[in-house]
């Protein structure tokens, strides 16, 4: 199935998301990707009296179990509805939607199966040590599982094939999801190809992601090996 941007389907998870939810979603579709899904991962902020389009897909969880259950949630129901791919993008204004254009253009030119969009081949992206000392942990442990080395493991910002979604299954439901299935991807000799990404941080978005207590969880898991039996 050739790509295009009318049978690509955005996945947006969300936990407790709605001051930026109906923002993000007016500038995704500015950049002409109207295919758009919410996963409400549990949220308790009543994202449901929101005025979003009735064009946007909204899936609930009734708990809130993880963003990896609820980007794969996504990823089923793009399956259900034979979209041809994915792109995933983080709900907290964290990544700019022009490099949706980015990582659509750099499937055109490479036809690779994923495009990650890495926050670290961008020299000028202001990005706290923190988040660099995560990131960097979670590359050697994916590099450990697959001899293979990717910059951004743990972006969340991705463009997905179908084929790559119907071969790759997730069991983790936290944010060791991204390694598990880069880990995944690599095992399955799927092409992926970085490109640079903006990307901008916020006191609310540091608040949203990573912290050392799951980053702990996600060591954990990824030396469990849990994830490799389908």
């Amino acid at each position: 199935m050739i790509l295009t941007k009318d049978n690509i389907l955005v996945i947006i998870p969300v936990f407790n998301e709605a001051t930026h939810i109906e923002e993000l979603i007016r500038l995704i579709k500015g950049r002409g990707f109207h295919n758009i899904c919410i996963v409400n991962d549990g949220s308790t902020d009543n994202i449901e009296q929101l005025n979003i389009d009735e064009s946007v897909t909204i899936l609930h969880h009734i708990i809130n179990r993880g963003v990896g259950a609820a980007t794969d949630t996504g990823f089923r129901y793009a399956l259900l509805q034979k979209f041809g791919g994915v792109i995933t993008i983080d709900a907290d204004m964290q990544h700019d939607v022009k490099d949706l254009d980015v990582l659509f253009d750099s499937y055109q030119e490479n036809e690779a199966d994923i495009i990650i969009g890495s926050r670290f081949l961008k020299a000028d992206n202001q990005i706290p040590k923190i988040r660099i000392l995560y990131n960097r942990i979670a590359n050697i442990l994916v590099f450990i599982f697959s001899n293979t080395w990717i910059t951004d493991t743990q972006s969340g910002y991705k463009l997905i094939t179908k084929k790559v979604l119907e071969k790759v299954h997730l069991r983790t439901d936290g944010y060791e999801f991204c390694s598990e299935f880069i880990i995944k991807v690599l095992a399955q000799n799927f092409k992926i190809k970085e490109v640079p990404i903006h990307v901008y941080y916020t006191d609310y978005s540091m608040n949203k992601g990573q912290g050392i207590v799951n980053g702990y969880k996600t060591m954990i898991s990824l030396f469990s090996n849990i994830f490799f039996k389908d």
